[in-house]
This record gives C-alpha cells, sequence and structure tokens, in this order.
C-alpha cells in the first residue's frame, strides 16, 4: 500500500499499445506526474508472443514516462488480460466456538482460509483472491464480521487465475526491460477502480472493456466483484473488418475507425463520406463503413449478453454497462449498447486523480489509472510474483534497446 507522498507507477501493456504512468500520492490523493504511451508489437489478444520484441516498446513506454516524470522507474504494478484468465466464486465456513460467540480475527482469518481451499490445475496461478462478503448465521453482505457474535461464519470470494505460462512471459518481458513486477491485476478489476462509483457497484453493473485483443467485463453487485470473464474479440478485430471491406492497409483501417466510424446506421448523415486515404480521390460513404462496423459491435455485445443471461446477471445490473477502452470512443457504442441490452449505458471517464497532463480523462487510460490507484490502496496479492527480480546484466539491457532501435528504422 502506498504511503503519503510515495511514488507509484503502473504499466497496462496492450495488444496494440503501451502505457506507462508515474503518479505520486499525497494525503491520499493521486497526482499523475508522467505518461508514457507508445504502439506496441509483440503481443495478441492480451498474450505475449514475442518477449524481446514486446520488451523493448515496455523500455520506450517507461523511458518515456521517466522523462515526463523525472523520476527513474525500477518496477510497477502491472495489468492482465487474456483469454487464459479464469474466474469463479468460491464460499467457505467456520464455527465460532468462542464462549462468548463474539467473532474474532483469528475466525475471519479461519474462514478465508477454508473458503481460498480449491483446488488449482498446476498450469494456473492465482492472481485475485477478492473477499465478496461475509455470512453471519445466513444474514449475508457483511463487510467486516469481527466483534459480531454468531454461532456460523461464511465468506465467499471471487478467486482469479491465469495460465502459468502467459504470466511467466509477461514477467520475462518486464524483467527484459528491466522493470521488477511488484504485481499483477486484472485489468477489469483496475479499470473499475478509476470508473465506477460506489453507488454502481453497489447497485449493480456491468463494466465493459472493450480493448484493442480483448474485451473485459466485470459484474459488480453489493459493492463487490460477482462474476468476470473475457471476450477474445476487440477493437483490433473491428480494424481488420475495415480494412478487408475497405481494401486497404491495417494501419489506414485504423485511422478510419479512429476517425470515421459509428457504431449505428440510423446515426448516420446518409450524404457523409470520406476519402479511401489521404490524396485519394476514392470515397467511402459513412453508411459503407457502418455496415462493416455495426455487425461486429452487435456480435460482441451478443456473447456479452449471452453469457450474462445464461448465468442469471441481468437482473441484478439495474445501473446497467460502463463502456470503457480504446473502442469505446467509436461514436454511438452507447446507443447500440443501450438498444442491445434495454439497459442504461454511460460511457466510463477515468476519475480520482488530479495532473497537468492533458487528455487523461480518457476511456483509453482506464486501466492504468486503474493501477495506480490499485497500486495506493492496496498491498500486493500475488504470492510468487511479487517483487520478482530481474537479475539482468547491464549488456542484456543494452542489447534490447538496440534491438528495438533498429527494428523501428
Amino acid at each position: 500500500m502506498a504511503k503519503d507522498e510515495e511514488i507509484v507507477v503502473a504499466i497496462d501493456i496492450g495488444t496494440s499499445k503501451i502505457c506507462t504512468m508515474v503518479g505520486k500520492v499525497m494525503s491520499g490523493q493521486l497526482e499523475i506526474l508522467g505518461m508514457g504511451f507508445t504502439p506496441s508489437k509483440g503481443m495478441r489478444k492480451g498474450i505475449v508472443v514475442n518477449t524481446q520484441e514486446i520488451a523493448g516498446f515496455i523500455i520506450d513506454s517507461v523511458e518515456k514516462a521517466e522523462k515526463e516524470s523525472g523520476f527513474e522507474i525500477e518496477s510497477a504494478v502491472i495489468g492482465i488480460t487474456g483469454s487464459h484468465i479464469r474466474s469463479f466464486n468460491n464460499k467457505g465456513e467456520t464455527i465460532i466456538t468462542g464462549p462468548k460467540l463474539e467473532i474474532t480475527p483469528l475466525d475471519k482469518k479461519r474462514v478465508l482460509k477454508t473458503a481460498l481451499k480449491v483446488e488449482i490445475p498446476p498450469q494456473y496461478k492465482p492472481i485475485h483472491s477478492l473477499i465478496r462478503y461475509y455470512i453471519v448465521d445466513g444474514q449475508k453482505g457483511i463487510n467486516n464480521p469481527v466483534g459480531m457474535f454468531g454461532t456460523k461464519l461464511e465468506a465467499e470470494v471471487h478467486i482469479v487465475l491465469g495460465a502459468l505460462t502467459s504470466i511467466r512471459n509477461l514477467i520475462k518481458a518486464l524483467n527484459l526491460a528491466s522493470i521488477e513486477v511488484e504485481d499483477i491485476v486484472l485489468e477489469s478489476v483496475a479499470s473499475s477502480l478509476s470508473i465506477l462509483s460506489e453507488e454502481e457497484k453497489n447497485e449493480g453493473v456491468a463494466l465493459i472493456d472493450i480493448g484493442a485483443g480483448t474485451t473485459d467485463v466485470a459484474v459488480f453487485v453489493d459493492g463487490s466483484i460477482l462474476y468476470s470473464f473475457i471476450v477474445p474479440v476487440g477493437g483490433e478485430t473491428i480494424t481488420n473488418d475495415i480494412r478487408i471491406g475497405l481494401k486497404t492497409s491495417y494501419k489506414n483501417a485504423e485511422r478510419i475507425k479512429c476517425s470515421y466510424a459509428i457504431a449505428m446506421e440510423k446515426l448516420t448523415d446518409p450524404g457523409a463520406y470520406f476519402f479511401l486515404e489521404k490524396g485519394s480521390e476514392k470515397i467511402v460513404t459513412a453508411t459503407k463503413l457502418c455496415y462493416i462496423v455495426e455487425p461486429r459491435l452487435l456480435e460482441i455485445f451478443e456473447i456479452i449478453y449471452d453469457r450474462l443471461e445464461k448465468e442469471n446477471l441481468l437482473n441484478l445490473i439495474p445501473r446497467g454497462l460502463v463502456l470503457s477502452g480504446g473502442s469505446s470512443h467509436i461514436y454511438g457504442i452507447d446507443e447500440i449498447a443501450k438498444s442491445y441490452f434495454l439497459a442504461p449505458v454511460r460511457i466510463g471517464i477515468p476519475k480520482k486523480f488530479v495532473s497537468k497532463i492533458d487528455n487523461l480523462k480518457n476511456p483509453m487510460y482506464s486501466t492504468c489509472i486503474g493501477l495506480l490507484l490499485y497500486n495506493m490502496n492496496y498491498q500486493p496479492k500475488v504470492e510468487g510474483f511479487k517483487k520478482e527480480r530481474r537479475n539482468l546484466i547491464k549488456g542484456v539491457i543494452n542489447k534490447v534497446k538496440k534491438w528495438f532501435s533498429e527494428m523501428l528504422k
């Protein structure tokens, strides 16, 4: 947990971009001092596929953040996503045996131990064990049972696992970039800290973070996370659809998506058009582009809707959906989600910080800012990954930097 006037660092390593942020904690307030934002290669759908390549981009992002903040970065809290992530809820219980039947800290510790007693496959590693609530003699929704009277204490926890090899490859890439991993945080958990209100979490809400490679979903009820999952489809799939549909390059398709994409045909101007490429005379109508974008967004929302319906969660989220991530910038994406889910929808803007850096109140930064907030407020929870040393000699680091510089020429 960060102390007053302490520096905190976060790195969000995405499929299409890497964001490093340096923050300072003063009297419980987060001030963001510097940011390094770079494109990303070496990741696919949130999973490292080339450790040396992604390490080079991490170095670039870190150096930019160091230059802007004036702080030398040695360690950071890291976000994680990908189709390898698994999560589930588990309960434990214990009988209160004290003479007064008063629940003690030892009882609380004992019930959590039973709740965490689950068989984890050898190819997985725990990322989070998040306490949902305690139950005393059948009474649910208790945040802290210590001091209460009862005969039986229960606890429910939300457990998040990640594939051991995926976690190790992510850590190796960071170690190659001379970064020590303080903790690993599920990206949807991080994003929730920066964009969801306590009222939304209490009343029931679904966070949908649409990144480049994946869409991360987390459902919050009664103030805590109830359900989470990853959809292996994101903004890069929309970009690729545009590339194929308009017969253009991926880079140009990304530019078109960011500049002209509209989520629903009914929101387009029938007479609107744009030029396919800069300097080109070939035009594309807004309606034609929408015919490419709208079906893919509907597919993403259909997958999420079906999953929530299957788990009987749709009636538990009266506050509806909060959309975040880079692809939440697509014009009308909140309207198409609202029409599909028949629920309230808003775009999540990160809060709970101050900064002299412009444009940080942007959904694409919700995860990285959330990682800083996590670093401020929580002790590292990933046994075996906290403070994992890199043990790299300077020559190895310089070799990665040289390889990265040559690749960008």
